[in-house]
Formats: C-alpha cells, structure tokens, sequence
C-alpha cells in the first residue's frame, strides 16, 4: 500500500492530538498555597478540587482544564471568619458532581469547631449548593466519601470531643443527593484512629475503609486499620494485620480490584510528621479482610502510597510521594502485576521541590491522570499540580518499556538505560546512551518485593559484581543528579 503525502498530512493532526494531550502543569491560585485532592472527568477534559492557603485563611479552590491541561475556569469559597478545606469530590451514579470537606470558625482558638460540609457542583466546578451539618462541641473533619447506594452517600472523616482532645474517633454522616441528613455514626476507642477512604463491595451498599487505629489494639504508634460497615456507617467488622502492615503502619486508601479482591495503598510509618512512610506498601485482601499478600516498595529515602487504582489485566496502579535524593520530595508512579510485583516505577520531580501525588484517576485509553501539589518554575508558593502521562508513565509515547529485554526510555531528559548481558551470571553492564557524564548516579537493584538489595553510585557507564545476587527477577533503578529516573528489568542466573 502506497503512503500518499495527502494521507501523511491527514494523519499528522491526530497525531499531534494524541501526542499533545500528556502534560505536567502547575496552577498557582491568587498567589496562595494550593493543591488537589481529587479529579474527575468531563466533557470539555478534568475539573481538578482541593485547598488554598492563604494569609492564614483556607478555601475551597476548584479549576476546570482541557484534556491538554489548559485552564478553562477557577472557582473559590472564602470568608474572611471560616476556613474551607475540600477533601472528596466523587460523581454520582447519577451523573452529579458533589463534594464534601470542613469548614472551621476562625474566630475561636487553634482550629476551632469544625463542621462537615456537603456541596454540589457543575460541571465547570462551580459551586450549586453546600449544606453543614454542625455539632456542638466537637469539631468535625472530612476525609474522604463514598457513593454506597443510589442518592445515599456516606461522608467519612474524624471527630475530636473537643478541640484539646488529641484522640479522635471515626464519624460517619449519610446524608441524600440534596444533602438532607439521614443518619450518623461515632466509632472508636481511646486512641487515635484514623479512615483514609472506602470503597462500596456489594449491592446492599456494605463499605470496606482502610486507615489507622492507635485503639484497636491500644498503640502509640497505630497500625493498618481495615473496618466493614453497612451502607448508613454501623460497624460490622474490624481488623488489623501485622508484618509488612503491622505496628507503625497506616493505610491512605483503599480500590477494588477485577477479581472483586480490594487493594490498599499506604506506607509502613503511620501517616503524620513528613506526610508519608519510611517505604510505601500496598496490600491485597479480599472483602472480609483476609491478606493474600502485603509488599514494600522502596525508592530511596522515605516514601509512601496515597491511592491506587485495579486495572483490567490484573495489574495495579498507585501513586504518591518519594525522596528524589536531593534533599527533596518527587512525585511517584508505580505499577505492579497482579501479584504486587514491581512492572515500572516513575518519579516526577519538575522543580526539585516538594512534589506530591496524592490522587488519580485511568482514562478510558490507559492514561493516568494524577493530582498533588508541587512548585512550578516561576512560583514563590506550592501550587496545585496535575500530571497526565501514558499507561507506562511517560509524558512522550513508549519512553518506558516494560520486559526483561528491553531498556525504558526517560521522557524528560532522553535518557536511554541498557543492562547486559541479560541474564546476567557475575558482572551486569549498565550504559547510558551518548555516555553522558554525571557528578553522580545512584543505582539501586530491588527484588520483586520492593526490597533493596544492592546500591551503588557511580558516574555513568559501569559494571556492577551481582555475584552475590539470588536467581531471580530484578529492577534496576538509576537516578542522576538532575533527579531524572529510569528502571529496567534482569534476570540472575
């Protein structure tokens, strides 16, 4: 078949399209601190939700993009006496786009009284109607809300007695799609006991959470936290795990896999302080709480896992935070099969600030869609951060290959990592195309738990003595000193 020119510059535009749809863009709101929580889909692309901070006031801050990352429209709630903070923002079987946070009096002391609230919103983000749900003497916070039947939804989040009591316990409102409170639960014991998000297991509306609990057993440090209740709240089970998820663990979130078994991402350090675990896990059980297997991945540094998503194959997404070896913090992308195994890890790190990725969502082509907060190139402020690449995780298509005989390409720098021979008996080479010098490159060699076996730094091409390597799978991770990563698979005979 012959390619005519006219075909080629038919073709070309599509293309460029497709291409042009990956994007990293920061949105820095009226020169306050921002950043997202939560992303949804729409027509016209993303409306993106979360909080901005500023001149010691927070406010609910909403921003509507193009499929390109380009800003269609931006909305706040401010008063200048309450403090607004958007935490969940989810779309209804019904099509409707509703979202739940706190607000607080800022006249009174420390946070003051905080109160649940419940909004609906358009599709450009704008704000339809807000309901509160005030309780005296306590102060209430959202964290996270879940659709578990038609026009019933739970809103999740903690209560403290009063605003001195440190230990807080979980509070549950199930409210209708109008935002009419139908009922409420308190749950917890001396503790603090924490709920990062749920998910809806079966037709009768049954919710599994996944958190931390400093109650159950009693524990300063807390451990991962996984508890079952019916569509209004009521507690049906509880349980907590050790090992990999036992004592100073925590869980941020919780996804349904396609086997209808649940995932939960976290990290092995309870979430508080940097924000984030010494490593991130992920934990697979199924809807009574029974662990299949439970796994660390460790970058370099500190990091944990924020959400996750199940996908079609089998294979298991998630996003959150890591170290990116200079000193600041890089968003991270990894995914793994169906058995926890590592297929890839990314790291985003495009101000060597702090970079965060704390939610995301899958397009129906594969691409990931994830939000956070970072620091663009010209901002004094940490701004909120959307990051859309390819199911590999690259910003240009196929940079990052999967398989053990092939070598991921890095989008941002072009930079091309090979290892031979693979496999690999004693000595494995690594080389980077066009040889370029580093003042350092850190080589890290997990296994395919996660765990760090081998680390090294070096200052470009190299030979690395494995001897001493188990046979087996690997991942090979190189990170240079512009905090650019790459990763590749080898086997060791």
């Amino acid at each position: 078949m012959r390619f005519t020119p006219f075909l080629f510059l038919v073709l070309l535009p599509a293309f460029l399209q497709a291409q042009s749809n990956r994007f990293s863009e920061f949105y820095d709101y009226d020169n306050g601190a921002s950043g997202f929580l939560n992303v949804l889909t729409t027509e016209d692309g993303f409306v993106a939700q979360g909080t901005n901070f500023k001149n010691g006031i927070r406010q609910s801050h909403t921003i509507a993009i193009d499929s390109n990352g380009s800003l269609l429209s931006e909305h706040s709630v401010f008063d200048v006496q309450v403090g607004y903070e958007s935490f969940a923002m989810i779309r209804l079987s019904s099509g409707q786009i509703v979202s739940a946070g706190s607000l607080c009096d800022l006249s009174e002391p420390s946070l003051g009284p905080c109160d649940f609230y419940f909004a609906r919103l358009n599709e450009e983000g704008d704000t339809l109607s807000t309901h509160v749900y005030e309780r005296r003497d306590t102060s209430d916070v959202v964290l996270s809300m879940v659709e578990t039947r038609p026009n019933k939804i739970m809103l999740i989040g903690w209560t403290y007695n009063d605003t001195t009591n440190a230990d807080a316990d979980l509070l549950f409102i199930t409210v209708d799609t109008l935002g009419n409170e139908l009922n409420r639960v308190v749950y917890g014991g001396g503790g603090t006991d924490f709920i990062g998000g749920g998910v809806v297991i079966d037709s009768t509306g049954d919710v599994v959470l996944a958190g931390f609990t400093g109650s159950f057993p009693a524990s300063s440090s807390g451990r991962t936290w996984v508890v079952k209740t019916d569509s209004l709240g009521n507690v049906k089970w509880q349980r907590t795990y050790s090992g990999v998820c036992g004592v100073g663990s925590s869980a941020a979130r919780i996804c349904r896999l396609v086997d209808g078994n649940l995932i939960i991402a976290g990290g092995n350090t309870a979430f508080g302080g940097g924000g984030f675990g010494v490593d991130g896990s992920l934990m697979k059980i199924d809807t009574a709480g029974n662990l299949f297997w439970a796994k660390e991945y460790e970058v370099e540094g500190g990091q944990g896992l924020w959400s996750c998503s199940g996908l079609a194959d089998g294979t298991i997404v998630a996003n959150g935070v890591t170290d990116a070896g200079d000193g600041s913090q890089a968003g991270w992308l990894i995914k793994t099969d169906a058995n926890g195994d590592t297929l890839w890890t990314r790291t985003f790190n495009p101000s060597s600030s702090t970079n965060f990725l704390r939610n995301m969502l899958i397009m129906p082509n594969g691409d990931i869609v994830a939000v956070g907060f970072g620091r663009g190139e010209s901002s004094t402020t940490q701004d909120g951060w959307i990051l859309r690449v390819d199911s590999m995780g690259c910003e240009i298509e196929n940079c990052f290959s999967v398989g053990i005989e092939e070598s991921p390409f890095d989008s941002a720098q072009g930079t091309l990592v090979e290892v031979y021979p693979n496999p690999v008996t004693d000595v494995l080479h690594v080389r980077f195309a066009n040889n370029p010098v580093h003042s350092s490159v850190v080589i890290t060699i997990t296994d395919m738990l996660g765990r760090v076996v081998l680390r090294f730094t070096e200052k470009g091409n190299t030979a690395l003595d494995v001897t001493a390597l188990k046979s087996g799978i690997y991942m090979l991770r190189t990170t240079d000193d512009n905090g650019i990563s790459s990763s590749v698979k080898f086997v060791k005979e």
